[in-house]
């Protein structure tokens, strides 16, 4: 009998340690995403200011090209969201004033959209693409926001780079990253692969009302991107750093899971909490500011609304 009842606890005891480390997991991969209680100011909008601050011929329009459109559960963009589905859209964005013209963005190709897909009603905008594709022969610069499959295509499986090639601004980080995104089957054109690098380590103005900062940690090549309408609008790209705006309002960001799963390399997590910490902070000591994340269609279908962001480049 004793020897029974001995056996019976060592499963019990078995049990209760699977238990333990399944929740213990469960934690650690897909809930456990809480930025810290405080950051240092990691956009410092002041700076940025000053270095626009006697600017003329400021950004007369702020537009988006909505190339791509998805749905993902909520989860998967904020740890802990629940199972309701969220608006995913692939973007890039042209900044122009009267003098000139920026684009920011890659986005995806029409075989990027069925590869990354994350629902069946996943979607792909040939002639937003060939607008974004026309608008890098008329800009006057292109950057990215950073170096994923999501936001350079448009670059790097272009027909024709020598056509722009000399007006793309990335980094060093950036243009490492650039052949895994080659077409599929061939080489990245050489053009591409013999880029100057655009290496920033301080707040930079890069064009009229507009200014560029490092911003490591979703990737090592991530850049945020400070722009002042000519109307006293002030918006700050934030590329990847959240996917949904509330991941800025809750303090919190993507499953840990993701990470392992989709992000190679893996972003810098630490990093990337105390930028949510840093940018929640900021949102709310600027309420005027509108901070925009590429991929949260909801968002940004309401910056079109407001006449905050137009749709479709010209």
């Amino acid at each position: 009998m004793l020897g029974l009842l001995g056996a019976k606890c060592a499963v019990l005891r078995f049990v209760v340690l699977v238990l333990v480390v399944l929740s213990a997991s469960i934690w650690w991969f897909l809930l456990d995403a809480r930025a810290p209680g405080e950051a240092a100011n990691l956009f410092d909008v002041d700076v940025y200011r000053l270095l626009i601050e006697d600017d003329e011929d400021l950004p007369t329009a702020v537009r988006v090209e909505l190339v791509g459109q998805d749905s993902a559960p909520r989860f998967a963009g904020e740890a802990g969201g629940g199972f309701s589905q969220w608006p995913l859209y692939y973007t890039a964005f042209q900044i122009v004033s009267p003098i000139t013209t920026t684009v920011i963005g890659g986005a995806v190709d029409d075989l990027t959209a069925v590869e990354i897909s994350q629902s069946p009603n996943a979607s792909f905008d040939a002639e937003a693409y060939a607008r974004l594709s026309a608008s890098y022969r008329t800009a006057d610069q292109i950057y990215i926001t950073h170096e994923h499959v999501d936001h350079v295509m448009a670059i790097t499986r272009a027909k024709a780079p020598e056509a722009f090639a000399d007006k793309l601004r990335l980094t060093t980080a950036q243009i490492e990253a650039l052949p895994r995104f080659a077409p599929p089957g061939q080489d990245l054109a050489r053009v591409l692969k013999e880029l100057t690098p655009f290496d920033i380590t301080d707040p930079t103005r890069i064009a009229p009302g507009v200014v560029v900062a490092p911003a490591a940690g979703h990737s090592p090549g991530s850049l945020v991107f400070f722009v002042r309408r000519n109307d006293g609008a002030e918006y700050l790209f934030i590329g990847d750093i959240v996917w949904l705006m509330t991941n800025i309002e809750n303090l919190s960001t993507r499953p840990r899971l993701l990470q392992y799963m989709f992000f190679s390399p893996p972003e810098d997590r630490e990093t990337v909490l105390a930028q949510v910490r840093a940018l929640h902070d900021l949102a709310k000591a600027e309420p005027g500011l509108t901070i925009v994340a590429d991929h949260d269609g909801g968002h940004i279908d309401g910056l079109i609304e407001a006449g905050l962001l137009e749709a479709q480049f010209e």
